[in-house]
Parts: C-alpha cells; sequence; structure tokens
C-alpha cells in the first residue's frame, strides 16, 4: 500500500504538482488508519463473538467512516488539497489489494 501511494503522489505531483501529491499521502495516511482501526475491530469481534453484537461495535465502524468524511469535508470546505487527490489516496488499498492477488495467482500458478 506504501508503495502505491508513493507512486501515485509521484505521478500526482509530476503532473497536478506539490498540493496533488500532498493530497494523495494524506489519503495514504487515511488508508492506512481505516485498515488499521478496521483490521483492530475484526480482531476483537473474532475474539469476543459477544462483543459484535454490540452496539458499541457498530458505531466504531460508523464513527469510522464519519471521521473520514468529516476529514475529506474539512479539507475541501477550507480549499486546502484536492480532495480528488485525498479521495486517490485512500483508493490505494483497493489497488494494494488487486496487486496482491495478481502477485499471489502468478506465483502460486508457477
Amino acid at each position: 500500500m506504501a508503495a502505491v501511494v508513493a507512486l501515485t503522489a509521484i505521478a500526482g505531483g509530476a503532473i497536478y504538482g506539490r498540493a496533488a501529491a500532498t493530497g494523495v499521502l494524506l489519503g495514504g495516511i487515511l488508508a492506512w488508519i481505516n485498515f488499521r482501526w478496521l483490521d483492530s475491530s475484526t480482531r476483537a469481534m473474532m475474539i469476543e463473538p459477544i462483543a459484535a453484537t454490540t452496539p458499541i461495535l457498530a458505531m466504531k465502524y460508523v464513527f469510522r467512516y464519519l471521521l473520514i468524511a468529516a476529514v475529506l469535508f474539512g479539507f475541501w470546505y477550507y480549499n486546502v488539497l484536492p480532495v480528488a487527490a485525498m479521495i486517490a489516496g485512500l483508493s490505494s488499498f483497493a489497488v494494494a489489494v488487486v496487486i496482491k492477488g495478481f502477485t499471489d495467482i502468478i506465483t502460486t500458478s508457477r
């Protein structure tokens, strides 16, 4: 994921400037935080299945998305960084998963 963010930031910076590169980096950081938060919530759910039914866990999932939306809205509202670049950084997780899937297919088919 870090490699995808770095390559996207370099390409965005070369084409659109420093603000785009910074937006991609910030979006990548948000994606990493989102992934770690989701990972810890999922692990907690697997350890204690009773905890999976509590409203607090559901609120954590919703709060995670609200926090990311609030950060994006803040940057859009104050016009600090391009939101499209931040969304590109947030998409780095999906791109990294696809790349990992392709590399796993290639290495297991040999």
